[in-house]
C-alpha cells in the first residue's frame, strides 16, 4: 500500500472553495485523482467553469462548478442547497480562499486588513461552522 492509497476519497464528495485556480485547483485535483466527485466554489465564474470542465475530463470524476460570493451567509446557504442538491452529503471541505496583499505587512492599512480577513477568515468560518457539520448535513437556518 502506498501512502497515497491511505488518502483515498473513494465514494466521497469534497467541497474546495476558492477552487477555480492556484493551490484550490491543486486540492480540487488532487481529491479527484484520489477518487472524490469535487465541487469547485468560487466568485471567479469563468474561470472556475474552466476548471471545473477541465478537472472532469481529465479525472473522469464528478466535478461541478458553483459561483458565489461566500463573504455573505446567505450565499453560503443558498451555494450550500445546490451542493447539497447535485451531490447529496458532503463529507470533505477544503476552505482555499485567499488573498495576498500586496503591502509590506507593517504597512497594511486597517482598510487592507479587514479586506483580508473577509476573505480569508470570515468565508472559511462561514463555511466550515455552520453549512456542512462534521456528519455532512448541510445546515439551514
Amino acid at each position: 500500500m502506498t501512502a497515497i492509497d491511505k488518502f483515498r476519497l473513494d465514494g466521497k464528495t469534497v467541497v474546495v472553495t476558492g477552487g477555480a485556480r492556484g493551490i484550490g485547483y491543486a486540492v480540487a485535483e488532487l481529491s479527484a485523482s484520489v477518487g472524490a466527485d469535487v465541487a469547485i466554489i468560487d466568485i471567479l465564474e469563468e474561470a472556475g467553469v474552466d476548471a471545473a470542465r477541465r478537472l472532469a475530463a481529465s479525472s473522469g470524476r464528478k466535478v461541478h462548478f458553483y459561483g458565489a460570493d461566500l463573504r455573505r451567509p446567505h450565499s453560503v446557504e443558498e451555494v450550500a442547497a445546490k451542493v447539497e442538491a447535485d451531490f447529496g452529503c458532503v463529507q470533505v471541505l477544503f476552505n482555499c480562499i485567499g488573498v495576498n496583499p500586496n503591502t509590506p505587512v507593517l504597512e497594511i492599512s486597517a482598510e487592507e486588513w479587514q479586506t483580508v480577513y473577509e476573505r480569508e477568515c470570515k468565508r472559511a468560518i462561514l463555511c466550515s461552522s455552520g453549512v456542512w457539520q462534521a456528519d455532512g448535513a448541510p445546515w439551514r437556518r
